[in-house]
């Protein structure tokens, strides 16, 4: 098994050794040789998994450690993965129960992709974006990097998402949508408009907060 080393041991760096746990259920494929967080923590809910010092001691780890970012914060997982040297190996960890065809999307690498999360079809994915548990993704949709979209998101089709947004839990994009950088939609929201830069909305339907 191809060893693995998660950045950031908070909410989603534990998730995320849940999400790899579960991949090697069905198919072992990496074994976690610790954390890195620029703050030890012991947590009785971290698979006992070693802490091997701040996020700078990954530079003398072997090249052949694949790399996962475990943070959850856009601003904050773009600052960390900047640091890192880009010819590192950032997998796409995607759980079992996702359902997707290779055929039907183009992924780049690093993205986080929980469990029961649904993709359609004709889908382009950057990198290291954060999907976690029961997202929908309609057809034709356009992801870029960083962004991360919290439980039980819907986008539905033909939405255009550029870099570094905050989708909040159970928030819906309707079809046909352009939604630019640095964005917030809160928990709930359903948005009926595109959104420009540096924005947040809100409410049912989502207005934007000034």
């Amino acid at each position: 098994m191809q060893p693995i080393v998660i950045v950031g041991f908070g909410g989603l760096g534990r998730e995320m050794a849940l999400l790899i746990n579960q991949i090697n259920v069905v198919q072992p494929q990496w074994k976690i040789v610790g954390f890195l967080d620029d703050q030890v923590k012991e947590d009785p809910t971290s698979f006992n998994i070693p802490y091997l010092g701040p996020i700078e001691a990954l530079r003398s780890l072997s090249e052949a450690v694949a790399i996962a970012v475990g943070i959850g914060t856009p601003a904050a997982r773009g600052k960390v993965i900047a640091q890192i040297n880009p010819g590192r190996f950032f997998p796409n960890l995607i759980h079992p129960t996702v359902v997707h065809s290779e055929l039907n999307w183009q992924i780049g690498v690093g993205n986080l992709i929980a469990s029961h999360c649904s993709f359609t079809t004709g889908i382009f994915i950057g990198n290291f974006n954060v999907f976690n548990t029961k997202i929908t993704i309609g057809h034709d949709v356009v992801i870029g990097d960083y962004n991360v979209f919290n439980p039980t998101v819907c986008i539905s089709g033909h939405v255009t998402i550029g870099n570094h947004n905050l989708f909040g839990v159970n928030s819906t994009v309707l079809q046909s949508r352009t939604i630019g950088s640095n964005n917030v939609l809160a928990a709930g929201s359903v948005l009926m408009s595109s959104m420009r830069d540096d924005e947040m909305w809100l409410g049912v339907p989502a207005l934007k907060v000034e």
